[in-house]
This record gives C-alpha cells, sequence and structure tokens, in this order.
C-alpha cells in the first residue's frame, strides 16, 4: 500500500489503482473495486443469487477489493505499483537511501489556456513518481513507460512522443522548482506527522537530472534489438534522462539513481 497526501485527503494506491481515498467522510473507493458480494465461494449458482448480499463494510472484504483494484489495472500502472514497493520495504525498516515519495504529480498543463476557469477543461500534465535522495535531500522527477507503449517509438534518428512530455515537464519544474520544493517540504511534513516516521525534508530538485525516462518490460533481445537501435543508441533520447531496466521487479533505486544516463 502506498499512501500520498492530497489536498483534504489521503489516497492509497495498491497493485497499480488508486485502492481507497480518505477524506472527512471516512474511506471511499471506486464501485468497480468495491463490487463484491458477501459469498466464501468463487463461484455461485444462479439461484444462490437471492442469498447474497452487498457489503456493508469495506474492512470485511478488504482482500477481495484489492484483488478487484489489480484487474483494472495496465501494464504501465502495475510496473510503477512494483517500484512503490521500495516504500513499504523502507517502512519496514530496511535501510535505503532513495525512496518513491508521490504518484500521479498533477501540473496545469504548460501549454493550457491560460485563463481557463472550466476544469473539465482544463488540461493537465502528470507525471509519473517523485523520487527522494533522503541522504542528500534531492527531489527527482520520472516518467515511466513500458516497452510495449507507442509514445516512446519512432523512426531511426527521429524523437518519439515521449521527448515532448519530458520536455514540457522539465520546464514546469524549471519555472516552478522553488514552490514544488515548498511543496514537498510540507508534503514531508505531513507524511512523518501521520505515519510516525522520520523523513528529512528536501532541500533541491536536482539540476543536472530534474526529470528522466524509466523504460521497463523488455527482454535481452529486444534490449540489444528495438530498444537500442530505436531508442536507446540513434540520438533519440539526446540531452534526455533515460533509465531502462527489463524486469521491474528486480528494480534497485539505488542503482536506477546512479546509472540514470543522458541519451547519446
Amino acid at each position: 500500500m502506498f499512501p500520498a497526501i492530497r489536498n483534504n485527503r489521503v489516497d492509497f494506491y495498491y497493485g497499480g489503482g488508486k485502492l481507497f481515498s480518505y477524506t472527512a467522510a471516512g474511506f471511499v473507493t471506486h464501485i468497480k473495486y468495491a463490487s463484491v458480494l458477501t459469498s466464501t465461494k468463487n463461484y455461485v449458482h444462479e439461484g444462490e443469487l437471492p442469498s447474497l448480499n452487498p457489503i456493508d463494510s469495506f474492512a470485511n472484504v478488504y482482500d477481495r477489493i484489492k484483488e478487484n483494484c489489480t484487474l483494472y489495472s495496465g501494464l504501465e500502472a502495475q510496473g510503477v505499483s512494483e517500484v512503490l514497493r521500495a516504500f513499504g520495504k523502507f517502512m519496514n525498516g530496511r535501510a535505503q537511501s532513495i525512496i518513491p515519495l508521490d504518484i500521479e504529480i498533477c501540473f496545469d498543463a504548460a501549454d493550457a489556456e491560460p485563463f481557463e476557469t472550466d476544469s473539465s477543461k482544463r488540461k493537465m500534465d502528470r507525471i509519473d513518481i517523485v523520487f527522494y535522495d533522503m541522504h542528500a535531500g534531492v527531489l527527482r522527477f520520472c516518467e515511466a513507460k513500458h516497452f510495449s507503449n507507442k509514445e516512446i517509438w519512432s523512426t531511426e534518428s527521429t524523437h518519439p512522443r515521449v521527448i515532448g512530455q519530458l520536455c514540457k515537464y522539465k520546464r514546469q519544474i524549471d519555472e516552478r522548482k522553488n514552490n514544488i520544493l515548498a511543496e514537498y517540504k510540507t508534503y514531508v511534513g505531513l507524511l512523518n506527522q501521520l505515519l510516525g516516521i522520520s523523513i528529512p525534508e528536501p532541500e533541491s530538485i536536482d539540476e543536472n537530472i530534474p526529470v528522466f525516462l524509466l523504460v521497463f518490460g523488455f527482454d535481452r533481445d529486444q534490449l540489444n534489438g528495438r530498444l537500442s537501435r530505436l531508442l536507446l543508441n540513434d540520438g533519440s533520447l539526446r540531452d534526455q534522462h533515460c533509465y531502462p531496466i527489463g524486469k521491474i521487479k528486480d528494480i534497485d533505486l539505488n542503482n536506477m539513481w546512479k546509472r540514470t544516463r543522458r541519451g547519446e
């Protein structure tokens, strides 16, 4: 379970989805996760349906809700969920410097209409993950893409769509870095109070690598073939930073932090 603090609520992520939000009104979840009946069996006959009842408590079917949450998650969301497991390891006392600090960070889009007041029409830039080096006090932002995502692919020596995303995010961070840093100092303070931990306040956003691309979900042949030829070694990522890892379950955040490299 990964907690993310928002305005007047805390969101809890699990298995690639937002499992619960907690507000002043209590816990709330999407109906597709809570659509379970009170039954101890996985299969029921049609004649048994009248005897089944809807749930009257989230706690009574918590495991079923978590199971449903994973069923609706795509490949990228599942991959991000694996990365977020590092926060649980930190909470369980495993010493590590790098932790995932936040997820699905939203800014008003850099190319949005500046005076748009209708929130339903307002464009948003959404960055996948914020990583935090607790020893150095440094934040770094990340866009995560599965190997199958079309946004990381283009013809040889041309820029795929993801480059536009990374450039927008860099501008956002550069223009708002003081505000972003102040917000995350507050964020860490609230996290410490809520969870009874002692994460130090962030001191800066990484000037050398403010945002990077995390690519995952490929095998050795794909790494040596398409990934190297059309993304890593053809100039597509020039001036951008990237960290490729085949099996996202094997990710080591300390290694990721050290080995994220600028594209050639």
